[in-house]
């Protein structure tokens, strides 16, 4: 069945009500960065279209759009992996519990997904002037329509300056034969329980740490409804980076990165 507005608005409750029942537990698990994030900086260094638009991630001054910026983990990371940068992080989130707070970070509590849901002008909502990145990581698999994904990643291209970037995950959790049959496991359990009705394809209820009653909904992305997302993206959109990483099989998040105000672009890394 397609999940229709009133379904996904649920299934967008539900995971608000996981994180701010769960933060500890969940902040406790993800103090790390990805291995992800420093290839995305790389690429990013890397890339003609940067070193032309005179965007250099060694020098000056960054400001950077964390979306679904939880317990500010990117903006630790950035500390750490670009030492001397002066940088500021405009983070936004719909959890106040699981935010650190830190110098170079504004924090703004707003819920993404509700504003998505409403048809809001997100990119307005976001208040930060143009960034030089803006980043959304692990998060695009909370939201429960392809509308909500492509209009989350407009948004944050609106707000990133020509020559800026953005960077995103996409989760792909049922590439991995142990997550998956937790996957299926879970999501059973908790639609009966929950008494809800089946969900999309590639949508499940994952529970959280063996808690009985405790779930939230993530989307396991194909290849195929990745390229969909690009080609859905407006064509000031130009994609300069796709690659996996992460995980035990360091394939469990696909990577894109898009550079603001060239033109439509699709490559493969």
């Amino acid at each position: 069945m397609a999940i229709d507005l009133e379904l996904a608005r649920t299934l967008c409750r539900l995971n608000s009500d996981f994180y701010l029942r769960q933060y500890q537990s969940f902040s406790d698990t993800r103090r790390q960065p990805w291995p992800g994030w420093q290839r995305c900086l790389d690429l990013i260094g890397d890339a003609d279209a940067a070193r032309s638009n005179g965007w250099a991630l060694a020098s000056g001054d960054l400001t950077v759009l964390d979306l679904a910026a939880g317990n500010m983990r990117f903006a630790v990371f950035l500390g750490d992996a670009l030492p001397g940068l002066n940088f500021t992080v405009y983070a936004v989130d719909n959890c106040p519990p699981l935010a650190v707070e830190l110098p170079q970070v504004v924090y703004r509590q707003l819920d993404i997904a509700e504003a998505l849901l409403t048809g809001s002008n997100l990119s307005e909502l976001l208040l930060s002037a143009p960034v030089d990145l803006a980043v959304c990581f692990g998060f695009m698999h909370h939201l429960p329509l392809h509308t909500m994904r492509v209009d989350a990643l407009a948004a944050l291209l609106q707000k990133t300056r020509p020559g800026g970037f953005v960077c995103a995950s996409f989760w792909q959790f049922m590439s991995d034969a142990g997550l998956a049959a937790g996957a299926l496991i879970t999501s059973r359990q908790a639609l009966a329980e929950l008494s809800l009705p089946n969900l999309d394809k590639n949508d499940y209820l994952l529970g959280w740490q063996g808690k009985p009653g405790v779930y939230r909904y993530c989307h396991s992305f194909s290849d195929d409804e990745i390229d969909q997302i690009i080609a859905s993206l407006p064509n000031h959109a130009r994609l300069v980076g796709r690659f996996k990483s992460d995980g035990r099989t360091g394939e469990l998040n696909t990577y894109l990165i898009w550079q603001a105000g060239g033109e439509k672009d699709d490559i493969s890394g």
